[in-house]
Order: C-alpha cells, then sequence, then structure tokens
C-alpha cells in the first residue's frame, strides 16, 4: 500500500515537470513522452518506468507472478500486466 502511494506521488510529480517543460516549450514543442495517468483513446498509457519494472520482474531467474507485478504497479490488473508483458517481449 506505501509503495503504492509513493508510486502515486512520483507519476504526480513526473507529471507535473513534463507539463512546465510543455509549457515552456509552447505549443509546437518536441513531443513528451506520456506522463502516468495520461489516457488516450479512454485508455491509461503506460510509461516506460512501468514497462520496466515488468521486464526487471519476468526476467529474474525466479520471475514474479503477473499478481505480484499488478501490485506493485497501482492502477493495474493483472490482466492488464500480462497483456502488456506479451507486447514488451514481441519488441
Amino acid at each position: 500500500m506505501l509503495q503504492c502511494a509513493r508510486n502515486l506521488i512520483r507519476r504526480v510529480k513526473l507529471q507535473q515537470q513534463r507539463l512546465s517543460r510543455k509549457s515552456e516549450q509552447g505549443e509546437g514543442g518536441d513531443e513528451v513522452e506520456p506522463s502516468a495517468g495520461e489516457t488516450r483513446n479512454g485508455r491509461t498509457v503506460w510509461t516506460s518506468h512501468e514497462d520496466d519494472v515488468i521486464r526487471s520482474g519476468r526476467e529474474r531467474e525466479s520471475p514474479l507472478s503477473f499478481s505480484q507485478l499488478a501490485r506493485a504497479l497501482c492502477g493495474r490488473s493483472v490482466n492488464m500486466v500480462s497483456s502488456r508483458w506479451r507486447r514488451i517481449r514481441r519488441k
């Protein structure tokens, strides 16, 4: 639970930093990586940090289960994590 709160705080700080950078660049600035909580087509965008957590958890000698990874990633279900892992592996 505490880890979930820390992740949320980190996400909010990252989003604030990205918004301030975007406002400094103006409307025609470079494309910024989507921040946590941002949605496209009604779906929450996966961040590179979440991908790293899934990748490191699954590529261990004794891989973490999808339910353990979902608990570490707030707002993500077991099904979402397993689907994302399949997409990451294809890359």
